[in-house]
């Protein structure tokens, strides 16, 4: 009798065993390195030219991914007509032909090469001016530090011509603030400085003896929007500059010694010089799509509740949008994991849900995202205005990044909801793809707009590269084999949350800092007319410090990637682990050190 049993259980546990099999098999089957292989090198080729959004390149990117969800065995969404989910961004202005610089000086007049020798300012007006020109230094007028640029000269009608930053940049005795910069030092301050004092035009210039010539002046510009200024605006290169003052009475170096050396103005008026500036830049909006499909859950209740699997499809073109990629001619930066391996993995997913036989609980909702590259435009505009209720949804999943594993995936964000852990470990008994699995959400990306709106999120990333926003992000690159175990790991974890009996429980897991890894510093963002962050203070024994960083550093590269504020290096450490070594790139005394880091974690300091 007891041996009956035994086997009557036995038949009871193998069925039970596969029909937990079969609930993946069918779909899982049909994600291959062969598939996810196909997208990748689809989009990463020359073709889209790099996905920028709203061009034809990304909406040509756009147009595949519609045709192929198409023939999937998948559902428009709710409230939606289309595949398509359009919205609008702003472009970068367009330089216009009948932009012009040209500098009289007594005889001599010569015109300068937009783009070349010169580049107009995002937030100029499109206006001209022909008129004297003043030298105003710095371009502050600062009374609460006893030093004001157009003290004693009449800029009234005139174009003023300035220098980057603060006087004493970067000395712990400076009168501004030390070693930190204040409101004065941004392109903004100085831009409306000058038109209140009645200028006809501003030019910006690098203050030459805090800056290496070998570098592009270019570079390093990043510029917000700016709102009311109504006169020209442009930034030229020191070769310019150096032409300017050779027909003044001192050079540009000598000036800025002499203005740094007591911190006071030396100003003055050029003698029979002339500018004629002119600006005209076109502005306008583009249309651009995130793409999205449903498959219908299958419980009659349950099945008002979405899951929502996503990654961006756009990537950065030729260059980024500060202004270098604006005004130079780069190479096509094709963005093969990033990210065209997330929408692989995507599209990939999508397919296998719709080829269940039986469906999950929920429903769900996969979203290819356009805008990420501009500031997370797409995901944003997508939470503020749903197709579905926002309420509705019961947990977003993102991919950004996941085709260069090394033998690694981080999944970030199982602290946002009790259930995430056990359900990723549970679901990678079988696939064994080896895990870095972190509490804190990871760093910026299409989650992060959900995860402001209260929904769980997972996302899955295999870290930063050499190659990042670099034209050699290319296909060959791509660990295949890896990406495929991940794909199936994360269709696997999908299926598992559309199928909770009660939907995941949002948790705020900022507080969940146990496995976030150390560093040891305290930061502030740079002005707006410089990139990178500043360390403020470097904790006595931290990784920081015994990797040789230094109070006063400017962090501009930070495992790779580029730190553009604090918050680059915060969301980039939520991608690393304790123990990892990261390379660090600082600017001390405007000389760039390269510096090795090992990450820790805080208890142990």
């Amino acid at each position: 009798m007891r041996r009956l049993l035994i086997v009557l259980v036995l038949l009871f546990i193998v069925p039970a065993s596969l029909v937990a099999q079969d609930r993946y098999a069918k779909g899982e089957k049909s994600i291959t390195e062969r598939e996810l292989k196909h997208y990748v090198r689809t989009l990463a080729s020359d073709r889209y030219e790099g996905r920028l959004s709203g061009t034809k390149h990304c909406d040509r990117a756009a147009k595949l991914l519609v045709d192929d969800l198409k023939k999937m065995k998948l559902a428009l969404v709710p409230g939606m007509d289309s595949l398509r989910w359009e919205f609008e961004i702003a472009m970068p202005p367009k330089v216009e032909r009948g932009t012009k610089l040209v500098i009289t000086a007594g005889s001599d007049k010569k015109e300068f090469d937009v783009r070349k020798h010169y580049v107009p300012m995002p937030f100029s007006a499109n206006a001209q001016a022909r008129e004297k020109v003043v030298f105003a230094g710095y371009g502050i007028t600062a009374p609460e530090y006893g030093y004001d640029d157009y003290a004693g000269i009449d800029a009234k009608g005139k174009v003023v011509i300035v220098m980057r930053h603060e006087p004493q940049k970067g000395k712990a005795s400076s009168k501004f603030k030390g070693k930190e910069y204040t409101k004065h030092a941004r392109f903004s301050e100085k831009a409306l400085n000058a038109q209140k004092h009645g200028a006809a035009a501003l030019i910006f210039v690098t203050d030459p003896l805090n800056y290496d010539r070998s570098k592009s002046e270019f570079r390093r510009l990043r510029v917000g929007k700016v709102a009311g200024v109504t006169i020209p605006v442009v930034f030229v290169r020191l070769s310019v500059a150096d032409w300017l003052f050779s027909r003044g009475p001192k050079a540009l170096e000598y000036l800025q010694k002499e203005i740094d050396s007591d911190c006071k103005p030396r100003s003055f008026e050029f003698e029979k010089v002339t500018i004629q500036i002119r600006v005209e830049l076109t502005h306008a909006n583009a249309k651009t799509y995130n793409v999205m499909a449903c498959c219908k859950g299958s419980d009659p209740k349950l099945s008002e509740e979405y899951i929502v699997i996503g990654a961006h499809y756009d990537h950065i073109g030729r260059g980024l949008f500060g202004l270098e990629g604006q005004y130079s001619k780069l190479r096509i930066c094709n963005g093969a994991d990033d990210n065209a391996s997330g929408t692989a993995a995507v599209m990939e997913i999508a397919e296998a849900f719709g080829l269940l036989k039986e469906k999950p609980k929920r429903s769900v909702i996969f979203v290819l995202f356009s805008g990420e590259e501009r500031g997370l435009l797409g995901s944003r505009a997508l939470v503020e205005n749903p197709p579905v209720p926002l309420e509705k949804i019961a947990c977003m999943i993102n991919f950004d990044m996941i085709g260069r594993s090394r033998g690694l995936v981080y999944v970030s964000g199982v602290g946002s909801a009790a259930e995430f852990s056990n359900i990723v470990h549970e679901a990678n008994r079988e696939i064994r793809m080896p895990l870095k699995v972190t509490q804190q959400i990871g760093g910026g990306s299409d989650h992060l707009p959900f995860y402001k709106k209260k929904i769980p999120i997972l996302y899955f990333l295999t870290g930063m590269h050499k190659d990042y926003h670099r034209p050699t992000d290319d296909w060959e690159k791509i660990n295949f084999e890896d990406m495929e175990k991940i794909t199936r790991l994360a269709f696997r974890v999908s299926v598992e949350i559309a199928n909770l009996p009660k939907r995941p429980k949002y948790t705020e897991a900022s507080h969940a800092a146990d496995r976030v890894p150390y560093l040891g510093i305290q930061a502030e963002d740079m002005p707006e007319s410089s990139m990178g962050a500043r360390i403020k203070k470097v904790t006595p024994g931290s990784p920081a410090e015994k990797g040789g960083l230094k109070a006063g550093d400017v962090v501009v590269k930070f495992g790779g990637r580029v730190v553009l504020s604090v918050a680059d290096i915060k969301g980039l450490l939520f991608q690393k682990a304790q123990g990892d070594e990261i390379e660090v790139t600082v600017l001390r005394n405007e000389e760039e050190v390269q510096l090795k880091v090992k990450l820790g974690k805080k208890k142990d300091f």
